[in-house]
């Protein structure tokens, strides 16, 4: 589809700084950074184990009082 608006004017160059929190290029700083970000994957994946497995064991015990209750 095409867009009636006009085109947009292609402005100034401008170089980015890097903000403080990115990555040294140095191998300690990437290697920090690596173990950093599997430490994050790892806490992220157990907080979904242990949710998933929080509300599997909630739903078995309401069900299994449901049915002792009858």
């Amino acid at each position: 589809m095409l867009s009636t608006a006009p085109p947009l004017d292609g402005g100034n160059p401008a170089t980015m700084t890097q903000p403080g929190w990115t990555v040294s290029a140095s191998l300690s700083g990437r290697r920090q950074a690596v173990r950093r970000r599997r430490l994050v994957v790892r806490v992220r994946d157990w907080l979904g184990i242990t949710l998933i497995a929080g509300f599997s064991v909630t739903l078995f015990a309401v069900t299994l009082f449901s049915l002792l209750g009858r």
